[in-house]
């Protein structure tokens, strides 16, 4: 009988093909590492970009302070200028020499220098030092605490119209007077107000907590903001500013400095061309970055959330993924088991998908006839070719019975094995469960198959040996008939209804033996008795 070739190859022709592991819990805690770690680098860009903001806006609001601070300066020491020309001109004769002006011009004078609310009095002096005359508002000392030695020695060192600020026990601002002949004729001298730079501060409405600060050429103080009052007479000492722009430069130098006593500063200095000065302003870091740290704080909160936040998913990650590997080693363990039971006894693991018509094996089933060729699933037609011409019916009715009430199947077929022997495969199942029972007819078939060809062999071998034994009972010449222990017939020979005259129909298997001896048309004891007899005599 000439036997299809079948679509699946012999396991040994197969190569195993090894599965990729599974890399979606990694992936994920990467995923989540890296969401935290970009959601860091976003709010420290953020922080970062908010640190220059508010250090540029400091710049820019601390350069437009300081601009506006030079520029009343300039027109205060304008105006006192003014006010000086008017005094030495007061005080001027045709030959150049000096002398006091009447009383209602100093009047006069003292009005206007209390109207420009920056000055306490106006004192003219000769080249000798001595008092010309003086027009005060209110006289805060007499006009002979005016250091008028010192600031002498101050004003021969520069001869020029220029006036000049001094700090020498007060703010006072001094200008020369030269003759025809190159020579100081005199020094006009402005007692200037003792909260001269509280006063610039005020004109503006200047924060109180900054430091405003007024210096000449050298570095010196010459006049402080309330915020500003300290021993230190240096700008170097009070604000830590090594270099004062002293040059008409539009724009205000920009620093950043440090005190003696460790306090960083951002300090704004914008040059006053007369007198030779100079205006800082300066503002505390800490209170710069003021509303920065803060965003700070808020900033670390949300980091610190997004930490804990990516620990706690990549935790729970984790811990899903050590549950996942104990349940899977669990399982792995369960199904070698189960793989080793199947095994052992023989037997193989099928399923039917009725609605996309392809049919499932394990592993041991494609070891019961030696052929494996690494798909999970075989179509039907495929199995149909294994099987025995006679047995293919059998696949037949395994499909029918999802149709029927009764959806169990009980079949025995062969199939071809991968040397080219048959295996006899007693395959038991039925429809898979319906949750509801009208929906129609199943749509898998599941069942387990088992290997009896040492089965079918065995019951060959009984048969065979069977009709050996029956052929030899028959065919002796003595009547031949075995009972039970119950009495009951097992086994006769035709002699034995021949020689009774009993009834074929009457001595079949398991007949009871009063049965068979009432049949008998000689009864079976008299017969014996009588042959009993004979023996005797």
């Amino acid at each position: 009988m000439e036997v299809k070739k079948a679509a699946l190859r012999p396991a040994d022709s197969v190569q195993p093909t090894r599965r990729k592991s599974h890399m979606r819990a990694p992936l994920m805690v990467l995923v989540t590492v890296g969401f935290v770690c970009a959601a860091a680098i976003v709010i420290g860009i953020k922080i970062t970009r908010n640190h220059d903001i508010a250090l540029a806006t400091a710049e820019r609001n601390l350069s437009a302070v300081a601009t506006s601070l030079a520029n009343q300066t300039d027109a205060v020491f304008f105006a006192l200028n003014a006010l000086m020309d008017q005094g030495a001109s007061l005080a001027a004769t045709p030959a150049g020499s000096l002398r006091r002006p009447p009383a209602p011009m100093i009047a006069a004078l003292a009005e206007r220098i209390n109207a420009s609310g920056w000055a306490s009095a106006l004192t003219l002096f000769d080249a000798d030092g001595a008092p010309i005359y003086e027009a005060a508002v209110t006289l805060a000392e007499p006009a002979g605490a005016v250091p008028i030695d010192r600031i002498l020695d101050t004003a021969r060192g520069d001869t020029a119209l220029q006036p000049q600020l001094i700090a020498i026990d007060g703010l006072f601002l001094s200008k020369t007077l030269v003759g025809a002949d190159g020579r100081i004729s005199g020094l006009v001298v402005v007692t200037l107000a003792a909260d001269f730079a509280a006063r610039l501060s005020r004109s503006i409405n200047y924060d109180a907590r900054k430091h405003v600060v007024l210096a000449n050429d050298a570095g010196a103080v010459l006049a402080v903001s309330p915020a500003s009052s300290g021993p230190a007479r240096t700008v170097r000492g009070l604000l830590g500013v090594s270099n004062i722009p002293l040059t008409d430069t539009p724009q205000p130098q920009i620093d950043y400095t440090e005190t003696a006593a460790g306090e960083s500063l951002l300090v704004v200095a914008q040059p006053i061309a007369q007198p030779l000065s100079a205006i800082l302003v300066a503002e505390r870091l800490d209170d710069v970055l003021a509303n920065w740290r803060s965003e700070l704080v808020f900033y670390g909160l949300i980091l610190a959330a997004l930490v804990l936040f990516g620990l706690t998913v990549c935790t729970m990650i984790l811990m899903q993924t050590a549950e996942h590997r104990q349940q899977l080693a669990v399982r792995r363990s369960n199904e070698a088991r189960l793989k080793q039971t199947i095994a052992g006894a023989n037997c193989g693991i099928w399923e039917w998908d009725l609605r996309n018509d392809t049919i499932t094996w394990s592993a041991s089933m494609y070891a019961l006839i030696g052929r494996y060729d690494g798909r999970k699933s075989v179509a039907p037609a495929d199995i149909h070719a294994l099987m025995h011409p006679e047995d293919r019916a059998a696949l037949d009715r395994i499909k029918a019975c999802a149709d029927k009430d009764k959806k169990r199947f009980d079949e025995v077929f062969r199939l071809r094995h991968a040397h080219g022997n048959w295996v006899w495969i007693h395959a038991k199942g039925g429809a898979a469960a319906m949750t509801d029972p009208a929906a129609g007819p199943a749509t898998r078939l599941t069942g387990i198959a088992t290997d009896v060809t040492a089965l079918k062999q065995a019951e060959s071998r009984i048969t065979e040996a069977e009709s050996r034994l029956r052929d030899a009972i028959e065919n002796i010449s003595e009547a031949f008939v075995l009972w039970d222990s119950d009495d009951k017939l097992v086994l006769c020979n035709k002699n034995f209804a021949a020689f009774y005259c009993i009834d074929p129909s009457v001595l079949r298997v398991g007949a009871r033996r009063r049965e068979v001896m009432v049949a008998a048309s000689t009864p079976v004891e008299v017969m014996h008795e009588a042959q009993a007899d004979d023996a005797e005599l």
